[in-house]
């Protein structure tokens, strides 16, 4: 669903959630985030309420530089899980194209005639699977830690969340940018969605659930909103 004021559009998505949550990202797009069961009505009444609000960000964070887009091409720093990492990028005529890690660089063989969407798609496919063995793993340990059987896993781009969880299917997604972001910044969205397979929503309850498994959780969940 989505609403506009001012000419601003507003994507709504509705969640397992208790209040209703506005959010402008650095790139333009808005969110609002409403309970399962709130009306249309209710929705467009609580962010006309934010109409101030919600001008005042949106010029601000159009008003900003624009982030310039990475090219993939050697010399670029990539982030990869929080550290700067040199970007190196080799051709290769055989059929093998793919991104490995080499010491303090990450190393990119490709085509000659390779485009940027290509190599795009190669550093996303290199995210994918460091980001899924350390998933893999760090899941399993706390599966055994906190006594919970096998849980199964996705990793793919997300617009507005860093995981999500489907308790009855003891199933978790994940976001590719994870793979960005340093590892116990990763484990903290772990623990917050395995705390999801007890309780559901974000009650006093869960928060509770999650703090006794992870008392610092606070600042993690902090240091991660700055990615």
């Amino acid at each position: 669903m989505e609403m506009y004021i001012d000419g601003i559009r507003v994507e709504v998505e509705r969640r397992r959630v208790r209040n209703m949550r506005l959010t402008v990202y650095a790139d333009g797009r808005v969110s609002m985030v409403v309970p399962w069961l709130t009306t249309a009505g209710a929705a467009r009444e609580f962010l006309f309420s934010k109409r101030e609000w919600l001008q005042k960000h949106y010029e601000s964070m159009m008003s900003r530089p624009k982030k310039q887009e990475p090219e993939y091409v050697t010399g670029e720093r990539l982030l990869v899980f929080g550290r700067e990492t040199e970007l190196r990028v080799e051709t290769t005529s055989g059929r093998s194209q793919g991104v490995v890690r080499m010491g303090d660089k990450v190393v990119m063989y490709c085509h000659s005639g390779a485009d940027r969407a290509k190599r795009e798609a190669l550093i996303e496919e290199f995210y994918r699977n460091e980001l899924y063995k350390y998933i893999r793993r760090r899941l399993g340990e706390y599966c055994e830690q906190y006594g919970e059987e096998e849980v199964g896993f996705r990793i793919r781009r997300m617009k507005t969340e860093w995981g999500s969880c489907t308790a009855r299917k003891r199933s978790m997604l994940f976001n590719l940018r994870l793979g960005t972001v340093p590892e116990e910044l990763i484990d903290y969205v772990i623990v917050h969605e395995m705390c999801h397979l007890r309780v559901q929503n974000h009650s006093e309850q869960f928060w509770r659930l999650v703090e006794s498994r992870m008392p610092d959780y606070r600042e993690r969940k902090k240091a991660l909103s700055r990615y």
